[in-house]
């Protein structure tokens, strides 16, 4: 759900730190090669407003039937979107990138390019956070 501060929060407001905005995600996938008693890193990222847009690739189309046969009602939804961060873009070629952190995915940094000419035009930082609730370094 985004507008409400990440996925599955029901909150209206996202939060602030230091003066970015900061989404936290479950979805995230955490990262290994954390701390010896913490042994995973979780990703929380900081933006400033207006950083990520919306792109919409082609409207939304439904489309409905009927299977008189089962007597079920069958609606299929289409739609294609996607969210980026303003000032960079997709570098690499290819359709249908996955999240793996080889070349031509999402994860991948030779993917993407920056459209402007700093780092620092893009407002946005990711935070690797280790946490005490993370048994998996004592199991």
């Amino acid at each position: 759900m985004w507008g409400g501060g990440g996925v599955g929060v029901q909150q209206t407001e996202v939060p602030y730190f230091a003066g970015l905005r900061v989404v936290i995600d479950d979805q995230l996938t955490y990262l290994a090669g954390g701390t010896s008693t913490h042994a995973v890193k979780y990703p929380v990222y900081l933006f400033a407003s207006g950083v990520v847009s919306e792109g919409i690739q082609q409207d939304l189309r439904l489309a409905a039937d009927r299977n008189i046969l089962s007597m079920q009602d069958v609606l299929a939804v289409d739609y294609h979107y996607g969210y980026h961060i303003t000032g960079t873009k997709w570098a690499a070629a290819g359709d249908n990138p996955t999240n793996a952190s080889t070349t031509g995915n999402l994860a991948a940094t030779a993917s993407w390019n920056l459209v402007f000419s700093t780092t620092k035009m893009v407002p946005v930082a990711r935070l690797l956070v280790n946490t005490p609730f993370d048994t998996t370094a004592y199991s």
